[in-house]
């Protein structure tokens, strides 16, 4: 099923826009209530019932994947960085070991250029990209077969800087029965995950005057109870904004002169208390950023601890990583690298250790056997993989001759890998020991730059994004799903 849009109503600018904005409280406090001056209007699902998932032109449907093995364990990817917000699977059984070629192929599909991986929650999976020059897509698919439930489109203008053309960076969130959604010109949509059916929807920067950043919005939505958390940025420094996840009105705002970044949120606990972490930072002069600690039940800024390259053409990107009991840690790639927080009681921050050569760009270092995995470094050609002693700040090594750019990690503690996906389509299995990465396989599954977005496991499924196309069979960017579920037989 197949829906086009229908024009979203922009608020007249002529209008003021009341905003009774959460103010900073280094140590704690109590926000201002926030009034939402452009609340949607909601609507219920009409009821209908879900369509039946058909195949598409843009499909191509290789072989069935295994059946699931009896005792397997299995696990929903509802939203970026996985079930736990740390890139950390517990699936097994997995396939740890193929050939050149790759794991078995189940299916893929030809669309638009993105970097937003997909999520899953079974037999769902949604995903977001480019549909064309002045739109954007959201798509429902059958995680096993790739056949489509519904397609929904709308505009988006999509401009070049920096000699990059934009695409869907903030992945969706699923919870429950709806699905969130962030487009690149900060378009917000809530949909009902089995049809498609739109039960609100917020023109974000018509409301709240946001930047476009260096390449348009890019943190994905993080929903935490009753609550949808952007890292959103706008007027009057308005960097972070709490929605009511059913309704869709603004429930508290968050404001700080650094403003929203490219790092998603995440959810944290210290000292039994709950928190949101945001990694706030994007394009500003002179540049500024760092770590936002915020109390969830009202919007209140706990401790601000800056950590923000003195470059100009710089963003905050990679989300902040939990260690342990109530420390995480945070890192950039430009000049500043990475540091280990301390939070204490009291909401105050403490610095542990600070790492100058483990700088992370935009992927998400990994928290694996208390040693944290990354890359470190800015650019393609010097991007290396490392690992960081996670209590001590110690560098344990480098692998220098490993050539695969600013890559992304996924772990898995069951068999005790980890699974990389290259910037260039290099996909291996390595057990990650103390000395060096004991590569176990490895293969080319395609030849495109930009391969930025994590991979995604669910359910013995492994979902790939090329977003670009490919350099060597010139084709078109694609989502692909390859099978980890070893034989039964």
């Amino acid at each position: 099923m197949t829906m086009k849009n229908s024009p979203l109503l922009s608020p007249p600018i002529t209008l003021p826009l009341v905003l009774a904005i959460a103010l900073a409280h280094p140590r704690g406090g109590h926000a201002e209530p926030f009034d939402d001056p452009y609340p949607p209007k909601a609507h219920r699902a009409p009821g209908e019932d879900p369509p039946n998932p058909k195949p598409t032109e843009t499909l191509t449907f290789h072989k069935p994947a295994n059946p699931l093995a009896a005792d397997a364990v299995t696990a929903d990817w509802p939203h970026l960085l996985g079930p736990n917000y740390n890139l950390t699977s517990v699936e097994s059984p997995l396939i740890t070991r193929f050939p050149e070629s790759g794991p078995p192929l189940v299916w893929e599909i030809s669309r638009g250029p993105g970097f937003a991986p997909p999520v899953v929650k079974y037999p769902f999976l949604i995903h977001i990209f480019r549909a064309g020059a002045n739109t954007e897509a959201v798509e429902c698919l059958h995680p096993e077969t790739g056949q489509q439930y519904w397609r929904y489109e709308y505009e988006a203008i999509h401009i070049t800087n920096f000699g990059i053309e934009d695409s869907a960076r903030a992945s969706p969130t699923i919870d429950g029965a709806r699905a969130y959604t962030l487009g690149i010109n900060s378009v917000l949509h809530c949909f009902e995950l089995a049809t498609g059916h739109i039960f609100w929807s917020r023109d974000l920067r018509a409301e709240f005057a946001t930047p476009h950043n260096f390449f348009g919005q890019g943190a994905s939505p993080l929903v935490h109870k009753e609550l949808l958390i952007l890292n959103l940025g706008g007027r009057d420094n308005l960097t972070v904004v709490a929605f009511d996840k059913i309704s869709g009105q603004t429930k508290w705002a968050a404001r700080h002169s650094w403003g929203a970044s490219y790092a998603s949120p995440i959810p944290a606990s210290f000292h039994n208390q709950n928190r949101i972490l945001v990694f706030a930072g994007g394009e500003s002069r002179p540049p500024h950023g760092g770590l936002l600690v915020i109390d969830p039940a009202d919007g209140s800024i706990l401790s601000t601890t800056p950590w923000r390259a003195d470059v100009y053409a710089s963003v905050n990107a990679a989300s902040p990583v939990l260690v342990g009991e109530n420390q995480a840690y945070i890192t950039e790639a430009y000049t500043q690298g990475g540091t280990l927080l301390r939070f204490n009681d009291d909401d105050s921050v403490d610095i542990v250790w600070k790492a100058p050569r483990f700088g992370a760009q935009f992927s998400t270092p990994v928290l694996f056997q208390n040693h944290l995995f990354g890359f470190d470094g800015s650019s393609s050609p010097g991007a290396t993989l490392v690992c960081y002693d996670a209590h001590a700040g110690v560098e344990k090594w480098r692998a220098q001759n490993l050539q695969l750019g600013r890559a992304n990690l996924l772990a898995a503690s069951t068999p005790g890998i980890l699974f990389c996906l290259g910037e260039h389509g290099e996909f291996l299995t390595m057990k990650p020991l103390t000395t060096t990465p004991k590569i176990l396989a490895q293969a080319q599954l395609f030849r495109a730059p930009d391969t930025f977005s994590p991979p995604v496991l669910s359910r013995g499924l492994l979902y790939i994004v090329q977003s670009r196309p490919d350099a060597k069979t010139n084709t078109l960017p694609r989502l692909l799903c390859f099978d980890l579920r070893p034989p039964t037989d």
